[in-house]
């Protein structure tokens, strides 16, 4: 029976003590990139509530700002791969809204608490953004709410990422930079992998390279470290800190070299107008919207798209760097489409007018289904004759009764592909392509192509075909789909279309 060496004993218990110390120091990092991403869905709520044609400069203000929270989340996944650990970007690591903050200074007793809502643009909604990214050197106030449900440590983001720092240092003092820092540097983020910005990611690989990537995090948000000069805040040629821009947009007024950071900026005017909103529903629930309505299929478009946008990050920071392009590029702007129309929607039946906003919930895309659809429904007419009807590529608002409107897409001549867009009753718009006709056999396959229909159920290729029964007597119309989803959606939709047609056929 083999046995350990002492030596081998003494390596196993430092190795056990550190991944014990570890586990608190992993933990503060990834709510550390929790806090990051609570801020987005406000901020980003607040930049879809502005009318496209106002406040131009305080909408980039904001934009600019969601940007870097997304270099914050970056850096901080950086420093928690680099201690051997991965990112979690699920279900239970999401804000719920909406969100009490709580923040806790031990040292000096100080705490703060306030609720942030997901709420349109507004001198209340910059005040509580302005909370959020608060300085240091900030007094305590007396805008405290009930106790909150997201614990700090520390009165600010700031001061949270300096217990982080000394967590870290003392475990390199106790057991050395090379038993911290033991992640793959290759899993991490690097500047060719990010594409926004001046500010570039850091790859972090040792104690040094750690508190560079939590300065960066803490300058950009509060604007000065602890025992910073003011004079900081206000370099030349750099962008100001987080909330400072807030409060550019919160004064209607930009900062001027020489401004106090203490006081309010009293540079040149912003122009700012809170009467240019759309008057969306405070911390807006997917219950809000009546099931099938538009306002629920967009919202539920959204949710998938930030959910698959959170999954993809959390690949990208957990071995697969390359995905995080996708995930920006793509994923982070393909929310802006659905926000903008939601926006725009007053919510059927709201007594007080207010439209609808994203609600940045969880979507479980992993539970869905593959589905097989088939319908089918026997006509007292030639399959010949009901051929003509159905058979017709672009003649399905003819015989559907939920379809208004089948157009042939403008660019067809050019990309070759068969193609059209359907306006269906109180639906998003249906784009979808032809892959295969015969009419001799009189059968005809398609597949969805673009829209909300076919980006939310995925792989969905349908068929239609006329059997003939009996000779130019009787036939059956025979409608089937697969696809992959969490319910069906399709067979009622199939089913009115077959009635319809057996009232048109079957005039008895």
């Amino acid at each position: 029976m083999l046995t350990l060496s002492k030596k081998q004993k003494a390596f196993k218990r430092i190795n056990m003590g550190i991944k014990d110390k570890k586990k608190s120091v992993q933990a503060k990092l990834q709510k550390a990139i929790e806090l990051e991403l609570a801020a987005i869905p406000p901020y980003l709520t607040a930049y879809y509530s502005i009318h496209p044609e106002t406040n131009r400069e305080a909408a980039e203000i904001i934009k600019s700002v969601i940007m870097e929270e997304m270099l914050h989340i970056t850096l901080a996944a950086n420093v928690l791969i680099a201690t051997g650990a991965e990112v979690s970007l699920r279900e239970d690591n999401i804000p719920h809204y909406p969100l009490m903050l709580e923040f806790e200074d031990g040292e000096t007793n100080r705490d703060r608490e306030f609720e942030v809502d997901l709420a349109p643009f507004s001198k209340e909604t910059l005040d509580v953004f302005m909370q959020i990214e608060l300085p240091g050197w900030q007094p305590e106030d007396d805008w405290l709410s009930p106790k909150g449900n997201f614990k700090v440590e520390g009165y600010t983001i700031g001061q949270f990422y300096e217990v982080i720092r000394k967590e870290l240092q003392e475990l390199c003092d106790e057991f050395g930079e090379e038993q911290v820092f033991v992640g793959d540097a290759a899993n991490q983020i690097n500047e060719s992998y990010y594409l926004s910005g001046e500010a570039v990611p850091i790859v972090v690989k040792d104690m040094k390279s750690a508190s560079e990537a939590i300065d960066e995090i803490v300058e950009q948000g509060e604007g000065a470290l602890p025992g910073d000069k003011e004079e900081l805040v206000f370099k030349e040629d750099e962008e100001l800190a987080h909330y400072y821009r807030f409060s550019e947009v919160f004064h209607g007024r930009f900062y001027k070299q020489g401004d106090d950071l203490h006081k309010p900026p009293t540079g040149e005017a912003m122009p700012v107008d809170f009467t240019g909103v759309f008057p969306i529903k405070v911390n807006a629930k997917s219950g809000d919207y009546e099931e099938g309505s538009e306002l629920w299929e967009l919202n539920n478009e959204f949710n998938r798209l930030y959910s698959q946008l959170l999954l993809q990050l959390e690949e990208a920071f957990n071995g697969n760097p390359k995905l995080l392009y996708t995930a920006i590029m793509n994923g982070m702007k393909s929310l802006n489409p659905v926000a903008a129309k939601m926006v725009k929607l007053p919510i059927p039946g709201n007594k007080n007018g207010l439209h609808g906003s994203p609600t940045f919930e969880w979507l479980n895309t992993s539970d869905y289904e593959h589905w097989k659809v088939v319908k089918t429904v026997k006509l007292d007419a030639p399959a010949m004759e009901v051929w003509k009807l159905v058979g017709g590529f672009y003649n399905m608002h003819l015989w559907h009764p939920d379809i208004t409107k089948t157009t042939i897409l403008p660019d067809q001549l050019k990309v070759g592909a068969i193609r059209r867009r359907l306006r269906i009753k109180k639906k998003p718009k249906v784009l979808e392509q032809l892959t295969f006709l015969d009419h001799e056999k009189m059968v005809y396959k398609y597949k969805g192509y673009k829209g909300p229909w076919g980006e939310k159920v995925r792989d969905y290729c349908a068929e239609i075909r006329v059997l003939e029964t009996k000779v130019d007597k009787e036939c059956m119309v025979q409608w089937s789909a697969t696809f992959f989803y969490c319910e069906d959606p399709v067979s009622r939709f199939y089913k009115r279309g077959l009635k319809a047609l057996k009232k048109h056929f079957n005039k008895d």
